[in-house]
């Protein structure tokens, strides 16, 4: 979960778990926020989209445990990919520069530059 919450957060979005809470909207909330994702990363999604439009977001303290077995009805593991997957397409898309401006110079080396 922790890698879920770093990439949620890189869109601004301050949350100790993306993934759970109770969460109440708005009637501004609902009226501008589209979800896409038909899958669990909908949580990130609506934090990362809440942010976008400027809505306020507000944390409620809760308790979650993730040790129970059989609570949910898709693999952890599976479920845990298949958001961090949408959340990098997402991130790439959205902030482009967190993923190319490092790296960037480490690619091309100066030579190839003026080749």
């Amino acid at each position: 979960m922790k890698v879920l919450n770093l990439f949620t957060r890189l869109h601004g979005v301050e949350t100790t778990d993306s993934q759970s809470g109770y969460r109440a909207y708005s009637r501004r909330a609902i009226e501008k926020i589209r979800i896409t994702n038909p899958d669990m990363g909908a949580s990130s999604e609506i934090l990362i989209q809440a942010k976008n439009h400027n809505l306020k977001i507000v944390e409620i303290p809760i308790t979650v445990r993730y040790d129970i077995e059989n609570t949910s009805s898709k693999n952890p593991w599976r479920h845990g990919f298949g958001v961090l997957g949408w959340l990098i397409r997402v991130t790439s898309e959205e902030r482009p520069l967190l993923f190319f401006e490092k790296d960037f110079e480490n690619i091309i080396s100066d030579e190839e530059l003026y080749v």
